[in-house]
Order: structure tokens, then C-alpha cells, then sequence
């Protein structure tokens, strides 16, 4: 269903819900965490508190919105990345993509992510919210499972060696992007590691990565900057000229 399906009230109170996290993202970019009160959003949106608190029960409910809503976002983009043609590896280097083009329009959301995820403000959020938050999560690895098992069906992966499932395989590169994701949320520079262009580097390790699980084509067979420039062309033409983004493949 559609908003202009429902109800008038709805659509008025899913607009006005909208509002807020664009002002309550606006704060947190300009304020960080801590700037970030009630009071302030109250006062810049011109709604009362009872207003907000009918949308969102406390900030760290507030702060789980902001996150459920940018990882529907994250889902989209990788979705999208399913209707690339080319061969299964080369699908899931559009998913790769898609992911750092996410990172690069929501620069802050790793951190909040990060925050609403520990203990003490995760149980603080509203449950449906924190499902919202999972199923947009379950949407992006399965993306990555359903191009691994395509792999395994065409010839140009075989787990069974190694003993892994994909599953295994799509957490093993999780936890490499989540990694870098991370570390870049600190204020600690990776230029005194030798690492000036760290998303290059993590696309550069993820290939060894799966060219140690042995999926062709290998990266020694293959041209996958041409691959990169043929995402950027067909599924995300507006960045494909953008001097900011193509540097971080090395084009």
C-alpha cells in the first residue's frame, strides 16, 4: 500500500514522522549524539513535545528511527544491485557498490547505527522499530546469499571444499565492510597505517577474499575496473562522473 492509499490522518502523521527525523538528522550532523535533545527538535520544528513523544517514545527511540529508516535506504540500494547483468561475482561486486554509494550519501550513519546497537539504548527503542531496523538488515544479506547460491548453481563457486556455507561466506564479507565502516567513525586518521584510500583497499582485500574461495572469474581473469565502471554507468549513472566517488576504485 501506498501513503496516497491511506487514510488522510495517516499520511498526515507518516509526513509529519518524516519531518522530525530530517530535522532530528540535520541536529545530530551538526550537534553530534549529545546535541541531539527533545527540547531542541521541539523548538525547531515548531511541535510540541507531546507531538514528538507520540512519534517517538524517548531519544533513543528517536535515534533507532533515524537508523531503521537510513537501512531501508541501504536495502534499496542494494536490491538494486540485484538487476545488474554479468556474471554472479560480478553481481556481487555491484552489491559492494551500492553499499559504499550508501556510505558515501549517509556518511554518519555507521556511528548511530553503532550507538542504538549497544544494550543500554537498544532495549530503550520502540519494538516495532527495532524490527523495522532487522528486516531491512535480513534484506541485505540475503541479497549477498542469494548471488552466492547463484554462484554455486552456475559452477563459478564450489563451498564444498571448504566447508562453508554462504551464509558463512556473505558474513565473512560483512564483517570486512562493517570493519571499515567502523574504523572510519573515528577521528583517528588510517593515513599514519599506510591506508590513504581505505575503501579501495577494502574492495582490493575483499577480492583475495574470494578469490581464495576460488570464485572465478578470478581477479587475475578478469577486468573488474571495467566492471566497476559498467555499475557506475548502468545503476548509478548520476555518480559516474562524480569526482568524489570514482577515486575510491582506483579509475
Amino acid at each position: 500500500m501506498t501513503n496516497l492509499n491511506l487514510p488522510r490522518k495517516e499520511r498526515e502523521r507518516l509526513e509529519r514522522e518524516e519531518r522530525l527525523l530530517d530535522a532530528a538528522q540535520d541536529l545530530m550532523t551538526r550537534k553530534g549524539y549529545l546535541g541531539l535533545t527533545m527540547d531542541e527538535l521541539a523548538q525547531r520544528t515548531e511541535w510540541s513535545k507531546g507531538t514528538l513523544f507520540n512519534h517517538f517514545r524517548t531519544k533513543e527511540d528517536l535515534l533507532l528511527g533515524l537508523v531503521a529508516r537510513s537501512m531501508r535506504l541501504r536495502a534499496d540500494l542494494m536490491e538494486r544491485a540485484l538487476t545488474f547483468q554479468g556474471r554472479p561475482r560480478e553481481r556481487l561486486t555491484a552489491v559492494g557498490v551500492a553499499d559504499l554509494l550508501f556510505t558515501h550519501q549517509n556518511p554518519g550513519h555507521f556511528q548511530v547505527e553503532l550507538l542504538v546497537k549497544t544494550h543500554s539504548l537498544w532495549d530503550k527503542g520502540s519494538e516495532e522499530r527495532q524490527e523495522s531496523l532487522m528486516a531491512s538488515e535480513h534484506r541485505c544479506h540475503t541479497t549477498a546469499v542469494t548471488i552466492i547460491n547463484e554462484a554455486i548453481a552456475t559452477g563459478d563457486l564450489d563451498l564444498a571444499p571448504r566447508g562453508l556455507t554462504p551464509a558463512e561466506v556473505s558474513f565473512g564479507l560483512w564483517t570486512m565492510f562493517l570493519g571499515v565502516h567502523t574504523l572510519l567513525c573515528s577521528a583517528e586518521s588510517l593515513n599514519q597505517f599506510g591506508i590513504d584510500r581505505p575503501y579501495a583497499s577494502l574492495f582490493r582485500n575483499a577480492q583475495v577474499y574470494l578469490d581464495g574461495l576460488g570464485w572465478r572469474p578470478l581477479y587475475s581473469e578478469w577486468d573488474y575496473q571495467a566492471t566497476y565502471r559498467r555499475i557506475l554507468d548502468e545503476l548509478f549513472p548520476d555518480k559516474a562522473n562524480s569526482g568524489g566517488f570514482l577515486p575510491v576504485f582506483g579509475l
